[in-house]
């Protein structure tokens, strides 16, 4: 795993197809193009565990979000609330696009989705022109990583590796989003995280 400060080096990665390390809102999290099926199925491998339900994914912004996923008006008022924030919205991939649709990921065409405070997260975002996989960099069952010393240490022996490690310092800890999913007019908490939510 090659370690860097360097955004534009991250950039670079996540252009070619690679998967990287990257600071997110709480822990490290690994990340890759939305559209790089390939790539996905990496991170599954370095997780050490086998394909489910589609990954979380970040976006630079609302108007990024708009382009690849549907929005019904609470959805669409609940995004324009809290994002930038700790809000994750269960949202349906728009059908024109073909992403998803792998063995990796099975026939469903729901993700959970976000627009982070992070500024590095919506600039890595920005930059590769779609959302990116955020899931926590560490191996199935393990704790959180909030350092890059920590994912080294975490994946010292194992034999699947992300390409790099974009470090940003330790992380402070924080509660993951709250995950919500819209139903009708009704709200369903899927996690209960900072932002507290209980109509719409």
């Amino acid at each position: 795993m090659h370690l860097t400060i360097n955004l534009k080096e991250a950039i670079a990665v996540l252009k070619k197809g690679g998967v990287i390390v990257y600071p997110t809102d709480t822990a490290y999290g690994l990340g890759a193009k939305f559209s790089d099926k390939k790539a996905a199925a990496r991170i599954y491998k370095i997780k050490g565990r086998p394909g489910g339900k589609p990954l979380p994914v970040i976006v630079a912004g609302l108007t990024m979000a708009r382009k690849f996923f549907k929005f019904s008006p609470p959805e669409l008022a609940l995004a324009k609330k809290y994002w930038p924030g700790a809000l994750s919205l269960v949202l349906l991939l728009k059908r024109k696009i073909k992403y998803y649709h792998t063995p990796e990921y099975g026939s469903r065409a729901s993700v959970v989705v976000r627009v982070p405070n992070s500024k590095i997260a919506r600039q890595l975002s920005r930059a590769v022109g779609e959302p990116i996989f955020s899931t926590s960099a560490n191996l199935s069952g393990a704790g959180e990583c909030y350092s890059p010393r920590e994912v080294i240490k975490q994946f010292a022996d194992h034999k699947h590796l992300p390409d790099l490690i974009l470090d940003a310092g330790r992380l402070r800890h924080k509660k993951p989003s709250t995950i919500i999913e819209v139903i009708g007019d009704k709200i369903e908490i899927l996690r209960q995280g900072p932002i507290m939510i209980t109509r719409i």
